[in-house]
């Protein structure tokens, strides 16, 4: 278990192969001073590049692919700022359009 440890398996693939639970191979993992790795709570967001993109009249789940961020950070971004939705822009443009027509 050690060896598969060291090479970084997770705990579950190694709990499967030894037939292990996964609470026991954390736990020895643990002993050794292996601490789990979680991904960085405070990654730094680059809110220009969604702006940008937000302003090209891309979609959420366009600019989450583009940027590499989840649609949820892209929704969270938009609401924060008050912005809807490019469905809902587009939506709001064709109504206007009628109404002048």
């Amino acid at each position: 278990m050690r060896s598969l440890i060291l090479a970084g398996k997770r705990d579950q693939e190694i709990a499967d192969e030894v037939g292990s639970s996964r609470s026991a191979v954390a736990s020895l993992r643990q002993k050794m001073g292996i601490f789990r790795k979680r991904h960085d709570p405070y990654k730094q967001i680059d809110y220009s590049k969604i702006n940008t993109a937000y302003f090209q009249m891309k979609y959420d789940s366009e600019i989450a692919e583009e940027t590499g961020y989840s649609k949820t950070t892209i929704w969270n971004w938009r609401h924060d700022k008050g912005l809807p939705s490019i469905r809902e822009l587009r939506k709001m443009d064709n109504n206007s359009s009628e109404v002048e027509a």
